[in-house]
């Protein structure tokens, strides 16, 4: 049985650009959010999510994952781009969830949220903050830090996962760092009662309007995937 696909990304109305990317296969999701201060890394996070998506059906382990993600690098390597160049275009965060026959498993590098529903119909809200020390202070696990040979940073960053037993979660969504904002106690009650409802009915739609109705207290890029 073909899962059920959900990407929804939205912008934030205080930005030009929205820097996050999503994808939904038959058998993963993904969210990607590029870094604030790159002028154009909405482009690497839409170039790894559609080279996610394209090889979708051969990603079924943090292997396989991993190969793809190194070889959507290693062509980006090969244009040679000037080191400002790549800085601006190919940080981002990503985290991706894979559905199996008995779980679900989320690989990340970088912050944003695993929103896991149970059984019960029960939302665990989990928030993502692996940063680590750079040249300037402390920063996302950008993947790109791992090809940045003679570059302002060298750091090695690596995928975490997490596993979540289908006997105990009937739904996992991945979601970038926008997602605070609805988690925030100032934002209305029933809108975020009816975002959780949206959330356990998968209800596409729903979510989708949700966020737009409450744009303008969501101040940053937002993609939520199953």
């Amino acid at each position: 049985m073909k899962k059920q696909k959900i990407e929804i990304t939205q912008g934030s109305v205080l930005k030009k650009v929205n820097q996050d990317y999503c994808v939904s296969t038959d058998n993963l999701a993904a969210v990607f959010d590029g870094c604030g201060s790159g002028e154009h890394s909405e482009i690497g996070a839409k170039r790894m999510g559609e080279a996610i998506r394209k090889n979708s059906g051969n990603i079924v382990s943090s292997q396989n994952l991993m190969m793809t993600i190194y070889s959507t690098f290693n062509d980006i390597i090969l244009e040679d781009l000037p080191d400002e160049e790549f800085w601006n275009k190919y940080l981002f965060t990503m985290i991706v969830c894979i559905e199996k026959d008995d779980s679900f498993e989320v690989y990340n590098a970088g912050d944003g949220y695993i929103i896991a529903i149970d059984n019960y119909d029960k939302i665990m809200y989990i928030k993502i903050n692996n940063n680590i020390l750079v040249a300037n202070g402390n920063a996302p696990q950008y993947i790109a830090y791992n090809y940045m040979i003679g570059r302002l940073h060298r750091k090695y960053s690596r995928l975490e996962e997490k596993i979540f037993p289908k006997l105990d979660y009937q739904s996992v969504y991945v979601a970038t760092d926008g997602l605070r904002f609805i988690l925030s106690d100032r934002f209305p009650k029933q809108e975020r009662k009816a975002f959780e409802k949206a959330l356990i009915d998968r209800d596409e739609q729903s979510i989708r309007e949700i966020l737009k109705r409450n744009s303008k207290m969501i101040y940053d890029d937002i993609a939520i995937a199953l």
